[in-house]
C-alpha cells in the first residue's frame, strides 16, 4: 500500500460479478477508525466498502464471500457468527493456496 495516503489505483473501480449481480467495491479511507470495521457488504445497496490501508485483499475476499452468501441465500440458515467464521477462513485459505498476495506499489 502507498504510504502517501493516496488510494492505490488498483483498488478503485473494482466490481465483482456474483452470479450475474454486479457488486461495486468502494475504498473508504480511515473506515476502521470511524466505524470500527475494515470492510462491510451492504446487501440493500449491493455494495462493498473497505478500508484500503488495512489488509485490503483479505478484506475484499472476506466481503466477497458475504456477498456470495447473500446472493445464494446462505444467510437464511447460517447464524451471523458462523457466516463470519466461514468468510474469514475461506478468504485466508484462498490467499494461502492461490498465493494471493498484495503487490508492492511502485513509485512513479
Amino acid at each position: 500500500m502507498s504510504v502517501s495516503g493516496k488510494i492505490d489505483k488498483r483498488l478503485k473501480g473494482i466490481v465483482f460479478n456474483i452470479y450475474g449481480q454486479k457488486i461495486p467495491c468502494r475504498p473508504v479511507k480511515n473506515m476502521a477508525q470511524t466505524t470500527g470495521d475494515i470492510g462491510r457488504f451492504y446487501y440493500v445497496e449491493n455494495e462493498i466498502v473497505f478500508d484500503p490501508d488495512i489488509e485490503p485483499l483479505h478484506t475484499l475476499l472476506h466481503e466477497f464471500i458475504h456477498a456470495m452468501a447473500h446472493r445464494l441465500s446462505w444467510n437464511q440458515f447460517l447464524e451471523k457468527q458462523a457466516e463470519e467464521m466461514l468468510a474469514d477462513t475461506i478468504a485466508l485459505a484462498l490467499m494461502e493456496n492461490f498465493e494471493i498476495k498484495p503487490r508492492k506499489v511502485r513509485k512513479s
